[in-house]
């Protein structure tokens, strides 16, 4: 079968503070309809960027049933996006 890459792009626009707490959704049952895609584990791309950033991904991630793509179950601290700081999560459908 055809893959389709889709890649998703954080940026804290914020030159001093931290952001926390980040959460990263995607519904790919309402873009690609129910049962018509399997989709991987999401991915980094490069290395993230910005003093303080960790991204804790989510293994689970499946676009329909578990759609976030960062790992919420983790402290809020795995889930930073320091000031300037920029990443890339990639999921392959």
């Amino acid at each position: 079968g055809n893959q389709v890459t889709f890649d998703f792009y954080l940026e804290n626009f914020s030159t001093t503070q931290t952001l926390s707490n980040v959460r990263l959704t995607d519904n790919l049952d309402a873009v690609l309809g129910a049962g018509n895609y399997t989709a991987a584990a999401p991915t980094i791309v490069g290395t993230p960027t910005g003093t303080g950033t960790t991204l804790a991904l989510n293994s689970s991630f499946n676009g329909s049933s578990n759609q976030q793509l960062l790992d919420i179950t983790t402290a809020a601290s795995s889930r930073r996006l320091g000031p300037s700081g920029t990443a890339q999560i990639r999921v392959v459908v």
